[in-house]
């Protein structure tokens, strides 16, 4: 008999009868694990493949990467107005069908738009730091924007028709070609940071050929029955989600991209590469763990907060507790060894990045409890309060780092007092939470007494 996956499946199933429980069960634990495994399996792909590049490139062409990698992630936020997300709302795919056209249309325009402020700022903004940092390369925002928008456009619809394998095939995919373009264009380009970014755009426009291909022959009929005249209905039926989340969401990634921006355009792009890869190397592991327990807790909060107050607030102090006590010991292991881990993984000229990672773990500690327990206050229905506290985020992170810029000091001083602010701005989304589960409990207490 070959050993193919199944084989080697039931065989451990027959000797080992609890692997079976390791299967997730029902189809909605199915479709969260098929694509949780490709975004792990990718941002896996990216870690193992980090070694090789920062033997490529230098400290930087990671440090241009970021700045265009930060603009880019600014530029998904508006791409398409967040119409993107309606698409999976109506139950009827003809209004679904339009929605998506609407998207597809705001898709184009915001791309034409992107263009345009990239032509004013070659020829009209090349002194400053940014521009002159990318140069001609930003003509790669715009390429990418389209592909990035297409991509998120066609995810959504997948999701919608369950095309879950096609989605996580897409997301490795679109990894897989990104580290390909980069180690080839590296080696035959000697390092030039052009490989990183053309990496990096190939990657955003690459995937959406085989959800599209699915699309299409599922639904094509479908998409040609669409006029303008039913768009524009959609699009107006649907505003709230560039008139609201737009602006939120752009208040919420600026919150952390503007970070490297402004510290690129006072400390230059090898300062930012040193950065860039202690934070990603940080981040990974917060990233994984945060993202399963915050969907885990995000159902269970919405239940609880509609139901029992209080045991939400005990679910909630348990998570936030754990997460900052749990933290302890890697942040530890970070502070006494990551200068000498970092020149031994990447390389003697990044052990400076090890350095950078002991002034951020602090805020690794904040960050994994934020990402655990951020959806509170939304699910609360606190959501002028979660854009007041992205709000506050900005506005003090800015002033931090302009005003530490501004009055000289050292790179290392200014990445420390962002730190200090961030961990600070944690708490207090913490303390808000707690806030407004305690009035939660209030609130349904007054109920209980008034039946």
């Amino acid at each position: 008999m070959t050993a193919s996956p199944g084989n080697i499946f039931l065989r451990l199933r027959e000797r080992y009868p609890k692997f079976e429980a390791l299967k997730p069960k029902g189809a909605f634990a199915q479709r969260l694990s098929l694509l949780a495994g490709a975004t792990f399996a990718a941002q896996a792909l990216n870690l193992l493949i980090a070694p090789f590049l920062t033997r490529i490139y230098d400290a930087n062409a990671f440090g241009h990467l970021q700045v265009y990698a930060s603009v880019m992630t600014l530029v998904s936020v508006i791409i398409a107005l967040r119409y993107e997300f309606a698409v999976v709302l109506p139950q009827d795919d003809n209004v679904a069908a339009n929605v998506a056209a609407a998207a597809l249309t705001t898709v184009l325009a915001v791309t034409a738009f992107v263009a345009l402020g990239v032509y004013i700022a070659i020829h009209f903004l090349s002194q400053t730091r940014v521009v002159s940092t990318l140069g001609s390369y930003l003509w790669l925002v715009p390429i990418g924007a389209l592909g990035m928008g297409v991509y998120q456009l066609l995810v959504s619809w997948g999701l919608r028709h369950n095309a879950y394998k096609d989605i996580a095939v897409s997301k490795f995919s679109q990894v897989v070609t990104q580290v390909a373009v980069q180690l080839g264009t590296g080696l035959m380009s000697h390092g030039s940071f052009a490989g990183l970014i053309v990496g990096d755009t190939c990657g955003r426009i690459s995937g959406s050929w085989r959800i599209a291909k699915y699309s299409l022959r599922r639904d094509g009929a479908l998409f040609r029955s669409v006029r303008p005249a039913t768009v524009w209905e959609a699009a107006k039926r649907y505003r709230n989600f560039p008139l609201v989340l737009t602006p939120a969401g752009v208040v919420n990634s600026a919150g952390l991209q503007i970070v490297v921006v402004l510290l690129s355009s006072y400390y230059g792009a090898k300062m930012i590469g040193l950065y860039a890869v202690a934070d990603r190397t940080l981040q990974f592991p917060i990233f994984l763990l945060g993202q399963a327990v915050s969907q885990v807790y995000m159902v269970q909060a919405a239940k609880l907060a509609a139901e029992n107050p209080t045991k939400l607030r005990r679910l909630f102090s348990k998570i936030a507790t754990r997460c900052l006590l749990y933290s302890v010991v890697p942040v530890a292991l970070v502070c006494a060894l990551a200068p000498s881990v970092f020149a031994f993984v990447f390389g003697e000229p990044w052990r400076t990045a090890g350095h950078y990672a002991r002034i951020l773990a602090p805020l690794g500690c904040f960050s994994l409890t934020h990402q655990c327990t951020s959806m509170t206050l939304n699910v609360l229905e606190r959501q002028t309060w979660q854009a007041a506290w992205d709000a506050t985020r900005l506005i003090a992170i800015v002033s931090v780092l302009v005003a530490g810029a501004s009055a000289g000091l050292t790179f290392t001083n200014v990445l420390s007092a962002f730190v200090g602010v961030s961990c600070l701005a944690y708490l207090l989304h913490i303390a808000l939470c707690y806030f407004a589960i305690n009035q939660a409990m209030a609130y349904n207490r007054t109920l209980v007494h008034a039946a």
